[in-house]
């Protein structure tokens, strides 16, 4: 579409046809309070709704079949699948990886993330001691021989704090944390003098959890990751 503004000419990219069928399918499921299992309308039944081609249908269908949302099979037709959060969370790690998302938000994601997931951590790990004890392996205090040692351990941690609060829909955020040291790697080696100080940050966070003190683990973690405000 162009549309002509003193005497500017201004491009509005049309949304992919695939992209609005996606919208369609999107909106019946939800509308229609579908589950795992139930049956959706036929390509061609789609087709014939929406007034697009089957072939753009069927490009929707299985960019939705690769996100695990539909299943589709032969003489049982379209059916919604059971997500499957690997596979979304694969997809996810490299959607954050190759789009070059100013650092402040990966930051203000990475704190919205982690501090969500510690009132379920904090259960989780008052009811699995196992769960204390693989923590509390890599939260030991050492003199790191360089930045990516460090980097490993701290990505572990918070990794497996991540993983300890065993919310789905947030674990699939996990790979957000790798592509985030990524971006800031060099920070990291340029702070050096803060490696203990995240170490022992660790540490007080996971004991707070321990003893049921939620508010200070937050507060904790919290100043932990704006630390890096200050190269922002």
């Amino acid at each position: 579409m162009v549309l002509y503004y003193n005497t500017m000419i201004m491009t509005i990219p049309r949304k992919k046809l695939s992209d609005e069928v996606i919208s369609w399918i999107k909106t019946y499921i939800l509308s229609h309070e579908l589950k795992p299992g139930d049956p959706l309308p036929t390509e061609g039944a789609m087709s014939d709704l929406m007034g697009v081609s089957r072939n753009i249908v069927r490009e929707a269908v299985k960019a939705l079949s690769f996100l695990g949302i539909i299943d589709s099979a032969p003489k049982r037709g379209l059916t919604v699948a059971k997500v499957n959060f690997r596979l979304a969370t694969e997809y996810l790690g490299f959607h954050l990886a190759i789009n070059d998302y100013p650092k402040y938000q990966l930051l203000e994601t990475r704190i919205a993330i982690e501090i969500g997931s510690l009132s379920s951590a904090m259960r989780q790990l008052k009811a699995d001691p196992q769960l204390c004890a693989k923590l509390e392996q890599v939260c030991v205090d050492k003199d790191f021989k360089d930045v990516d040692e460090f980097i490993a351990q701290d990505l572990a941690f918070h990794r497996g704090l991540l993983e300890a609060g065993n919310i789905g829909p947030l674990m699939a955020f996990g790979d957000l944390i790798q592509t985030f040291f990524q971006r800031f790697r060099q920070d990291v080696q340029d702070y050096r003098i803060n490696w203990h100080k995240g170490v022992l940050e660790h540490r007080e966070i996971l004991t707070a959890l321990q003893v049921g003190e939620l508010t200070k683990a937050e507060t904790i973690l919290k100043g932990h990751l704006q630390d890096y405000d200050g190269v922002l």
